[in-house]
């Protein structure tokens, strides 16, 4: 995921119920990402990636399986 995605993203997220924790949660790991690339264009935020990945799997309740076709696998 990059950060362009994000906006739409969270908007989905947001629209769909999710519980004010997994908000909060999204929404720091949102900021930290942003902050991270403003003062380094290059930073490596790939595991607040995962993490954001993972918190939306879990929102929506996605199996193994489904999880493996959203991350490109067969």
């Amino acid at each position: 995921m990059n950060a362009m995605h994000f906006p739409v993203c969270l908007l989905c997220l947001f629209a769909h119920g999710e519980n004010p924790d997994q908000k909060q949660e999204i929404e720091t790991l949102f900021d930290r990402i942003l902050a991270a690339k403003q003062s380094d264009p290059i930073a490596d935020v790939q595991p607040l990636e995962t993490r954001i990945d993972h918190l939306v799997y879990h929102l929506y309740n996605l199996t193994p399986e489904e999880i493996t076709i959203v991350e490109g696998g067969e």
